[in-house]
């Protein structure tokens, strides 16, 4: 038997439906849980990230991710990163200052939040708006990409990454509730190679092709590289604890003491990832106190950034040791001087940088240049603290290698050889 009601009978049973809908919903509650990215929040990973003796962090974070490394499941892919890894991790109890006794490494995880896994601080809504990532060791990179591999699978698996090109009404994809603003940090070239690697480990993460590759999209447009410019010999020498930061590295040496010497600015840049991941680093660093800029010239953004960190740190922290050493060993009268070396090494980083389409022609003489500032803080050299000196060897030699591989590949002149120069001070 078929019934029919009139068009007003059904409209008004229709209302009725939708007011007895709307007052069965749950209202929200301070209680329930908030799952994904907490704002404004800053993380590293792993949390010695934070204690390195060298700074490679703009802010102080509140959160460490990744606090059991060497201690997870081999087939996760965590491992224990080497020489640098421990350096970042013991530093603080090693380094905490002249005369004091070393502190316990665990007290000061404490001051950290600590996430294991993606997941939990998923779960818990901690994971951090921005996280820092040491990515100069490979292992530690690549501990980092089966992570996200492993997060990917699993939320997928459970809907939450349907849709990941469609906008929430805050402007935000699915991919930006549950993926922090990743930042990688350290010295070296190989932004590149860690989208390449990330790129291959997610590939298969989605239940099609398509939607395969828009995850992957906007899974690497959440990847940028950072670098901080502008540190010089005369930041460390004064220190009188751990540098925790730039906001600490900036508090060392105090303007009071000099009203005619100005310090270099230090300062922080960011490239590479999609301009929405940029404004969310901007944003979220500048509500925690840092003032960084987006680097965003040439062809090859993130390799024009990644090449003027490692010219800014050779010619500050490293040529004009080895060049002293030199002079001392050779004990000759005709000898290159430092200018020479340092216009070499200019040469030489931006020939290679025009070569990967990250300067223009030019621009030659305009860039990696070295300010009479810095040049009048070299002089005279002031030794380097023994904790800043390893940590940055061993997180330059591995990368500097590589980069003079290329040069002699390429066929690039290494005028007075100052790139050999730097490796072999590196080496010792």
């Amino acid at each position: 038997m078929v019934m029919w009601f009139p068009s007003s009978m059904s409209q008004a049973n229709n209302n009725n439906a939708d007011v007895s809908a709307k007052a069965a919903m749950p209202t929200p509650s301070s209680l329930d849980p908030v799952v994904g990215v907490k704002d404004d929040t800053l993380g590293v990973f792993p949390a010695g990230l934070a204690y390195a003796p060298f700074p490679l962090v703009p802010s102080s974070p509140t959160v460490s991710l990744g606090t059991q490394i060497g201690s997870l499941p081999k087939q996760r892919g965590w491992r224990k990163g080497g020489n640098l890894l421990e350096v970042l991790s013991q530093s603080f109890s090693q380094f905490s200052g002249v005369g004091e006794q070393p502190t316990a490494t665990k007290v000061v995880s404490n001051s950290l939040v600590n996430i294991t896994h993606f997941s939990e601080g998923f779960y818990k809504g901690t994971l951090p708006d921005v996280l820092f990532v040491w990515g100069s060791d490979f292992a530690v990179a690549q501990a980092l990409v089966d992570e996200i591999r492993f997060y990917l699978q699993k939320l997928n698996t459970m809907g939450f990454l349907l849709n990941a090109r469609n906008l929430n009404n805050k402007g935000k994809t699915s991919v930006d509730i549950v993926l922090p603003a990743i930042v990688l940090v350290g010295g070296g070239v190989w932004y590149h190679r860690f989208l390449g690697q990330l790129q291959q480990a997610i590939a298969e993460v989605g239940f099609s092709y398509t939607e395969g590759k828009q995850l992957q999209q906007a899974v690497l447009g959440k990847i940028c590289r950072g670098a901080i410019l502008g540190l010089t010999p005369s930041h460390f020498t004064h220190r009188t604890d751990m540098i925790e930061g730039l906001d600490k590295v900036q508090s060392i040496f105090p303007e009071s003491q000099s009203n005619t010497v100005k310090m270099p600015l230090i300062r922080f840049k960011i490239a590479g990832g999609k301009h929405a991941t940029q404004r969310q680093v901007l944003h979220s660093l500048g509500r925690n106190g840092a003032v960084i800029s987006i680097e965003n010239e040439g062809i090859s953004s993130t390799e024009r950034l990644e090449l003027q960190q490692l010219h800014d740190q050779l010619q500050q922290f490293v040529l004009p040791y080895a060049v002293t050493e030199v002079a001392k060993a050779k004990k000759r009268a005709k000898t290159v001087t430092l200018e020479q070396y340092q216009q070499a090494l200019s040469d030489a980083i931006f020939e290679m940088g025009l070569g990967r389409k990250a300067f223009e022609a030019y621009e030659k003489g305009l860039v990696l240049s070295v300010s009479n500032l810095q040049k009048q803080d070299s002089l005279p050299l002031n030794q380097l603290p023994e904790d800043v000196e390893q940590c940055l060897g061993l997180e330059l030699l591995p990368h500097l290698q590589v980069v003079h591989q290329y040069m002699n590949a390429i066929g690039l002149t290494d005028s007075h050889e100052v790139m050999a120069l730097c490796i072999n001070y590196l080496s010792k």
